[in-house]
């Protein structure tokens, strides 16, 4: 194909040279992209937590009832949904923690320190923190250099501060 003009040889050069360049952006995109079936299944399981939750029932009665199976990108998916509803998202990440194989990650558990953090249950999000060391995950930075934060507590009060004796004898499995 013979071209004259210099502006069209330009054009093709540049989208021949754009397309080579946006197809790996696309492909590394679309496989970031969550499953559609994961995405169905987390609004199935939040519509079910938000409408059948009873916090006097044990919240497996809701979930075996449909058939529901958690993984850990079900979980982390149903999180989201609930980020406006911290006492569901709690409750729905203790029965998680109660499975025979537990689906939990280092992402679960930094998007429930999140929800729970931005309702100001520092005190939860702490035992979140402690939890996650039991199992071997590190929480995400911005959790531990919050100001305000359970670790800043020791450098903004003085020895002794009742603040730091509250957080210093917490133990990851303790009753709250």
């Amino acid at each position: 194909m013979l071209i004259s003009c210099k502006s069209c040889k330009e054009g093709m050069a540049q989208s021949r040279f754009s397309s080579l360049v946006r197809l790996p952006l696309v492909r590394r995109l679309s496989s970031s992209l969550p499953n559609p079936t994961t995405q169905n299944d987390a609004e199935l399981v939040s519509k079910i937590l938000l409408h059948h939750h009873n916090p006097f029932h044990a919240m497996e009665s809701s979930l075996q009832l449909h058939g529901i199976t958690l993984s850990a990108d079900l979980l982390h998916h149903t999180l989201l949904r609930l980020k406006h509803n911290s006492k569901i998202a709690l409750a729905f990440f203790h029965y998680a923690k109660s499975l025979p194989d537990p689906p939990l990650t280092a992402d679960s558990f930094n998007l429930l320190i999140d929800i729970v953090a931005k309702v100001r249950q520092y005190d939860v999000a702490w035992q979140l923190i402690l939890e996650m060391d039991s199992y071997n995950l590190t929480p995400h930075r911005r959790h531990v250099s919050r100001p305000h934060s359970p670790i800043d507590l020791v450098g903004s009060h003085p020895p002794g501060h009742p603040c730091l004796r509250r957080h210093r004898n917490l133990r990851p499995n303790q009753a709250r």
